[in-house]
């Protein structure tokens, strides 16, 4: 059995939008020694966004058509379109996946039950059929989590630098 609640929230003003998201779900679950346990997750993400060359729109899933799509013998007069991005999330899984006996889901010594996670990044729409993207992401944990066979494996968080590159079609 899983049930479901993810309601959501945007708006938008001109370059700027915001949105958040809430999640609820509760899912039925087999442990090792098949007893079913009913776990719960609970999340939250709080996203922004910023066109810095003047570019609008409506929601978060519309495209971004550049206003001066980029020419590099012109970097400046055609610079395509720049975006700043920052999301925070934040999930939380029940803390009796962790109890001990038959319906034990999972080891408290090397696994969280919740993390948040810090994302700023970078876009550059070079037109409306190429993005350019690049993230720093840190992810905190809840409690330390193994990364490997040996205690000095265990992480509390941990950074990610992502670069993408999108050719929409």
């Amino acid at each position: 059995m899983r049930t479901r609640l993810s309601p959501e929230v945007a708006w938008f003003f001109q370059q700027f939008g915001i949105a958040a998201q809430y999640l609820h779900m509760q899912q039925t679950l087999l442990s090792p020694a098949a007893v079913p346990v009913l776990v719960p997750w609970n999340g939250l993400l709080v996203f922004g966004s910023w066109l810095l060359t003047g570019e609008e729109r409506t929601g978060f899933s519309q495209p971004i058509k550049p206003l001066r799509s980029f020419d590099p013998r012109m970097p400046l007069a055609a610079p395509g379109a720049w975006e700043i991005v920052l999301r925070v999330s934040r999930m939380q899984i029940g803390d009796f996946i962790f109890a001990p006996g038959a319906g034990r889901l999972a080891d408290p010594f090397t696994e969280s039950p919740g993390a948040t996670e810090l994302v700023v990044g970078l876009n550059w729409y070079l037109n409306a059929w190429i993005r350019m993207q690049a993230n720093w992401e840190r992810l905190w944990f809840d409690r330390p989590v193994q990364m490997g066979a040996t205690p000095a494996h265990r992480i509390g968080h941990q950074d990610a630098i992502l670069l993408r590159m999108q050719v929409a079609f």
